[in-house]
């Protein structure tokens, strides 16, 4: 298991409404989400643009406004800076989120853009992002909650010759005011585990929990702990520092509580989660907080406490429009399990509109015309030549189930990369895979095979891909297609061969719809 030094930023929310007055132009639940994997001059992270999707979908989901940014240079991270500061002037919550490559010199930590291009430590004033700035912005913005998670797990980018003043790990990060919480999702100065998924450890544990109903903030971040701490075979342990007032639930109150106190620093006006019910009905104000966020989790969280009556038959009725409007939306059918209407997400990406497509540094390129189509098949690894066979990515287009690619790494291939690069704009409707070595069945059964993968667009977007263990071309497509001009296929999980430890692709085709 790879062990990175790495930032992520959460700072989270709470409950499934509070009410606190705030100025009309105020949002009530403001998130900045942030996965920088596409490193220009650092080794590539493969996670935090998937992380950043999970926790964006998942915030929206909640009834976040989400400023969203995938693989943002300097630029497009201090505009979406801006961008969030002034959505959380005021707000109830204000919740960050970042993934990427963090380093502590000197004691202070350093959040980095994918442009960051460090060759003396007096170059990351201008070119990083201090995190206690950061914490500036919130403390400055007035919003009643503040939570801070930091997770600390990607490798050190900095040169050699620049790693004097580093320390492993982030710094220690202080709850200073009210109403704050900060997390590392290890101890500080520790190093924490990027997982073999699609995502973190700790990102899986954290949009597992943050959807559960009748969780509060410090039980589900009890619950992240022990999570994590599993899944690492004890090696990583979150740690978190708060100074939070009161109780806060994301996913809406547990069914013992009706309305507990929110109790407010000095100076402040004491509120309640939920109103009281004008009739007396319990279930009346509840229901109320779930109109309010207008979200299928928040509908869920009503009726896993009130099951039956009037308000349980107009949650569900409720909750089936926000299903049926989803469906015809058009999801990915490659998408994970999230439920719950999207909230409003802005993304503020880099420009221009589509990402860079990553480097894979020695990787093998070839350009290869398909259906008419001029492409170039890229990927992270090949397998060297054996028996006067090839296995570069040429193979994934030949048409000829006797031939492959297959990775070239030590282990199973996890994470190893096939990139396929469009020349152009071009609207990808999905693709057509042929899985495993195919010459034939013992040749098949004997090397991995994919199991699951991850597919990432230029857009940012990205799609889970599970895989069936069949020699047959697997149609995998999108139920609308996305304007890109490179997609990534990464692999993820795999069935093992039962004599080679080598995983094959035989063929991979893209389809478009234009």
């Amino acid at each position: 298991m790879r062990r990175f030094l790495c930032l992520y930023w959460v700072i989270l929310g709470s409950l499934l409404g509070l009410s606190v007055p705030i100025s009309a132009s105020a949002a009530d639940r403001v998130a900045l989400v942030v996965g920088n994997g596409a490193y220009r001059y650092a080794s590539e992270l493969p996670n935090p643009p998937n992380d950043a999707a999970l926790m964006g979908r998942t915030l929206a989901g909640l009834g976040f406004d989400v400023i969203q940014v995938i693989d943002g240079d300097q630029r497009a991270l201090l505009n979406a800076l801006t961008q969030f500061g002034r959505a959380a002037q005021n707000a109830d919550i204000a919740l960050v989120f970042y993934a990427g490559h963090g380093v502590q010199v000197g004691g202070r930590n350093w959040l980095l853009p994918v442009d960051v291009h460090v060759e003396a430590s007096t170059d990351l004033p201008g070119q990083a992002v201090r995190a206690e700035d950061l914490l500036e912005i919130m403390d400055a913005s007035g919003a009643r909650l503040k939570l801070v998670f930091l997770d600390a797990c990607r490798n050190n980018p900095l040169p050699r010759s620049l790693t004097r003043g580093t320390t492993r790990g982030l710094a220690r990060l202080d709850a200073g005011t009210a109403g704050t919480m900060i997390a590392f999702a290890t101890a500080p100065g520790d190093v924490a585990s990027d997982g073999t998924g699609a995502n973190s450890p700790f990102t899986t544990a954290l949009a597992r929990y943050i959807r559960q109903p009748g969780l509060e903030v410090r039980q589900m971040m009890g619950k992240v702990r022990e999570a994590v701490y599993d899944e690492t075979g004890k090696r990583q342990l979150p740690w978190v520092n708060e100074a939070l007032i009161g109780e806060f639930y994301f996913a809406g109150l547990p069914q013992t509580a009706a309305t507990p106190p929110v109790t407010t620093p000095p100076g402040t006006t004491p509120t309640a989660i939920a109103p009281a019910a004008a009739d007396g009905d319990p279930s009346a104000s509840a229901f109320a907080l779930a109109e309010r966020v207008g979200t299928v989790a928040a509908y869920d969280a009503f009726l896993s406490r009130y099951s039956d009556g009037f308000y349980a038959d107009i949650a569900r009725a409720a909750r089936q429009k926000l299903v049926g409007e989803g469906a015809s939306a058009g999801a990915s059918e490659t998408t994970d399990t999230d439920t719950g209407d999207q909230g409003n997400i802005v993304v503020v990406n880099t420009a221009p509109a589509h990402l860079d497509p990553p480097n894979y540094g020695n990787g093998t390129c070839v350009a290869r015309t398909v259906g008419g189509s001029h492409l170039t098949y890229c990927s992270s690894s090949v397998l060297d030549p054996q028996y006067g066979n090839r296995y570069g990515p040429g193979n994934l287009t030949d048409g000829d189930r006797a031939t492959a690619w297959v990775e070239g790494v030590g282990g199973t291939g996890t994470g190893e990369r096939i990139l396929i690069n469009f020349g152009s704009e071009r609207r990808f409707a999905g693709i057509d895979i042929t899985n495993g070595y195919t010459k034939n069945k013992s040749i098949f059964t004997k090397n991995g095979r994919v199991r699951s993968a991850t597919v990432r667009l230029s857009d940012g977007s990205s799609y889970d891909l599970p895989l069936s263990d069949t020699m047959n071309v697997l149609r995998k497509r999108l139920q609308r297609p996305v304007a890109a001009t490179w997609m990534e296929l990464r692999i993820d999980a795999v069935y093992d061969g039962s004599k080679y430890q080598d995983t094959a692709i035989s063929e991979l085709i893209p389809v478009f719809a234009d």
